[in-house]
């Protein structure tokens, strides 16, 4: 057997309806573009470096710990809110407002009108 024989590669390839980008989509994650001040960035990749893993992977666990955190201090405020609130209106007793009664406006003469009407020019 030559070494050519069973080789079905076509000799020329055509790139003609070829796209740039990613070969395989991962799944839920989003490429984007941004710009990082150099500084931080060198940042993360030493850091990423030292510790054998990406700089991304580093970037992205930052930010999710960021938005982790800002999670938790809002829902500590929230507590808190409700704890006081709740302090404030310990005390207080909540009274059903009475239903306000109906106004009918009266004619000089005695009988009820329904709707309001201009006095005549004399």
């Amino acid at each position: 057997m030559r070494a050519n024989e069973g080789n079905t590669m076509a000799r020329e390839l055509d790139w003609s309806n070829a796209r740039r980008g990613a070969v395989i989509a991962t799944p839920g994650k989003t490429r984007i573009t941004i710009y990082i001040d150099d500084d931080v960035l060198d940042a993360f990749r030493d850091r990423a470096e030292a510790e054998g893993r990406g700089y991304q992977t580093a970037m992205n666990e930052a930010l999710r710990r960021s938005l982790v955190a800002s999670a938790s201090k809002h829902e500590a405020l929230l507590a808190r809110l409700q704890s006081a609130i709740a302090g404030v209106l310990e005390g207080v007793r909540i009274v059903d407002a009475p239903k306000p009664r109906p106004v009918t406006k009266r004619s000089p003469r005695g009988g009820a009108v329904t709707k309001a009407t201009k006095p005549r020019k004399r």
